[in-house]
């Protein structure tokens, strides 16, 4: 018995102990699941609070950014701001989210520099800090774009994470135009005549041609491998487009990738390859109205290049390719392929890089309200009047013993003699006249001057007719004289050009209703494209007396066309032009390696005139057009007969360039002239149009517009995303 007690009772003390062992790891389990729960919540905790950081961070910059983006002056001139406002509200920007200088948080009472969420609960306070003596330093050199380290703490249940990042932040600032940065740019136009056609940004590339530098472009980009010649043979049997070879982009390439490139595969004109309508409606227009002699219009090149002649109107041409609608287009003139393809069509495709941009370079405001043309009249004008000599009611203006000076010429004009006139000057023509406001003596405009003058003596004529040389030598001097002007000047012919073309157009029953062919055919005639030229403000012709060379150094302001004939033009200036600029025969040449710089509203083209100009027997010589040419509308530059080598740059709503390779040389077969081209399709021959950069065109805008006070200052600033270099 005494052993079955004794087994019973180790049995009880065994139940025990396992019970015993088992609350034990029980509870200890118990305890660690707790443990590892908190551990989870607290790692919950860091991780939201690491999130509420990084939002803190976003809401930061979002507010940093959306109150610089209003305080950025717009582009171009604006007088009520100025640098020294944008910086100081560049300044109280960063004030406004720094740290103040305990760099503490009190949640609490949060400090108001802390950008902080707005759903009443503190999850996030961020702030910078910035070294001041840095700031000051970048911002006195005009560099907006700062370095500035970013605080941001995140807050979630009792838990905080705080992040810091070095970032950068601010604007780029360019106190010039954008466009003077690119070889060859478009741009979306600010004068358009409300056809949107002629708004469209292209780009059209022809033939053999050479750019060498950075291209920039939002439109369409039009290319093939001819070039377009715009004095066929006159029997036009043979296709105007030549074959050459594509054309040659050394440098970066901004397009916009949403656009297209249309690569020309027809030329002929029929059933598959249409013309635009704009060119079939105009010349219906012309034709009907005023003869079929006009039918040339249809190839305006070669109207604007040589006058009335029957052009081969089964070819197109680039006034077909100005008004075509690229984006709409539904003929087999072209193939649309994504912009990127240009790479595969170019010459020497590896010297090109191309780049997307998102932005678009802002028109450089030349006329209308708060801009170039209008504030340097106000500013010329005001200088004049309060310290100046006024002459009104006057046919002609004689510095005699007054080279240098400010004056103010009402109703009256300049004739260049032998002198430079220097100083400020305001030039205003009666409306009643119809002779430039600036031109050279012993010219065919002063002959028409004479005549309009004493039109029953015929006066003019019959000096030309005599040669009598002494009387137009007391006009001219010396014909070894350089001439020119310097200074600031404001030239405007008054004439209204626009008011008198719609009345005769009204008499010839060609405008009643506004329609929008009329108001194309209108824009067409105004803007040079056809038979009635537009007022002078400005005219460089040397005639048969001059030695044609002239300088040009300052700052012009005019309101009508310019004319450059036959001339020399040694210049280190800016032209800001309310009106078409042709160039006709002329060097433009630099000045201590300053370009000259044309800003025109209008077309802009560099032309020859006639089937016989002696320049182009021998035309294998590159004519160098130091300059840079900006337009409003369109820009054309033809590298087939003429040789160019434009050393400065191009902009325009449109431009358009062709060109062939190798050499041209007229055959003196009876006339019209036939053109003998050789080795036009050859990779390795010389192209005969080629745009080269010059990468200081920035430094002479710069130094011209501060060096004529009254000039306005231009502002350009580029929002640039708030970058973080590196955080932890």
């Amino acid at each position: 018995m005494r052993y079955v007690k004794s087994q019973k009772g180790n049995v009880f003390l065994l139940a025990i102990l396992v019970l015993v062992i088992g609350s034990v790891i029980s509870l200890t389990l118990i305890g660690m699941s707790i443990n590892g729960t908190a551990r989870n919540e607290h790692r919950e905790d860091l991780t939201q609070a690491k999130k509420n950081a990084e939002s803190g961070i976003e809401h930061l910059t979002a507010s940093m950014q959306k109150k610089l983006k209003e305080n950025l002056p717009a582009p171009g001139i604006n007088t009520s701001s100025s640098l020294a406002n944008f910086k100081k509200d560049f300044i109280d920007n960063l004030e406004l989210h720094r740290c103040p200088p305990e760099n503490k948080i009190h949640i609490e009472k949060p400090e108001k520099n802390y950008i902080h969420n707005e759903d009443g609960n503190t999850h996030y306070s961020t702030c910078i800090n910035y070294d001041e003596n840095e700031i000051n330093q970048l911002l006195n050199q005009n560099h907006f774009y700062v370095p500035i380290t970013i605080q941001s703490i995140g807050y979630a249940d009792g838990e905080e994470k705080t992040i810091t990042a070095k970032a950068k932040f601010g604007a780029t600032y360019k106190n010039y135009p954008s466009f003077l940065d690119f070889a060859v740019a478009t741009h979306p136009g600010t004068n358009g005549n409300g056809d949107s056609d002629k708004r469209s940004e292209n780009l059209i590339l022809n033939g053999g041609i050479q750019i060498k530098g950075n291209v920039f472009t939002n439109g369409n980009i039009v290319l093939s491998n001819r070039g377009y010649v715009p004095v066929p043979e006159r029997d036009y049997k043979d296709n105007p487009w030549k074959l050459s070879t594509y054309p040659e982009i050394s440098g970066v390439l901004y397009n916009n990738s949403d656009k297209s490139l249309f690569k020309m595969n027809q030329f002929e004109v029929g059933n598959s390859c249409k013309r635009p309508e704009a060119a079939t409606n105009i010349l219906a227009i012309l034709s009907g109205a005023l003869g079929t002699v006009l039918d040339s219009v249809i190839n305006v090149l070669g109207y604007i290049l040589l006058g009335t002649f029957d052009a081969p109107s089964k070819y197109l041409t680039y006034y077909d390719l100005e008004y075509y609608n690229y984006d709409n287009q539904l003929s087999n003139c072209f193939t649309k392929l994504p912009i990127s393809d240009i790479s595969s069509y170019l010459l020497k495709k590896d010297n090109l890089k191309l780049q997307k941009t998102g932005l678009e370079l802002e028109p450089v405001q030349i006329a209308g309200a708060n801009s170039f043309i209008e504030h340097g009249k106000q500013n010329i004008k005001s200088i004049v009047e309060n310290n100046g000599t006024t002459f009104t009611n006057a046919i002609s203006f004689y510095a005699k013993g007054k080279k240098e000076g400010n004056y103010k010429i009402e109703n009256a004009s300049i004739l260049i003699n032998n002198s430079t006139y220097k100083g400020t000057y305001y030039i205003r023509t009666p409306e009643k006249l119809d002779f430039p406001a600036v031109y050279t003596s012993s010219t065919s405009y002063l002959t028409d001057l004479l005549n309009n003058l004493v039109s029953s003596l015929n006066l003019g004529n019959l000096l030309k007719e005599l040669g009598i040389k002494d009387l137009l030598s007391l006009l001219t001097g010396s014909n070894k004289q350089n001439k020119g002007l310097e200074g600031q000047f404001y030239i405007e012919h008054a004439a209204n050009q626009d008011k008198l073309l719609t009345e005769l157009l009204k008499k010839l029953e060609l405008l009643s209703s506004g329609k929008p062919d009329e108001k194309r055919l209108l824009d067409f005639l105004i803007n040079n494209r056809g038979l009635i030229p537009q007022g002078k403000a400005f005219n460089l012709d040397p005639g048969l007396m001059d030695n044609s060379n002239f300088t040009l150094n300052g700052v012009y302001f005019m309101k009508g066309d310019v004319k450059i004939y036959d001339t020399n033009i040694t210049g280190d200036a800016i032209l800001f032009v309310d009106g078409s600029v042709e160039i006709l025969r002329s060097k433009l040449n630099h000045k201590n390696n300053h370009k000259l710089l044309i800003f025109a509203t209008g077309d802009i083209i560099y032309k020859f005139d006639s089937q016989t100009d002696r320049d182009m027997i021998n035309d294998n010589k590159p004519v160098e057009v130091n300059a840079y040419l900006y337009s409003n509308r369109t820009v054309e530059f033809h590298g087939t007969l003429k040789n160019i080598h434009v050393k400065g740059g191009i902009a325009g709503n449109q431009v358009i360039l062709t060109g062939i390779r190798g050499e041209v040389n007229k055959k003196l077969i009876g006339l019209p002239y036939l053109w003998d081209l050789k080795n036009t399709t050859n990779e390795n021959a010389s192209p005969r149009l080629i745009v080269e950069h010059d990468p200081d065109l920035w430094k002479t805008f710069k130094e011209l517009t501060n060096q004529y006070s009254s000039m306005p200052d231009y502002y350009e600033f580029f929002l640039e995303p708030l970058k973080i270099t590196s955080r932890k």
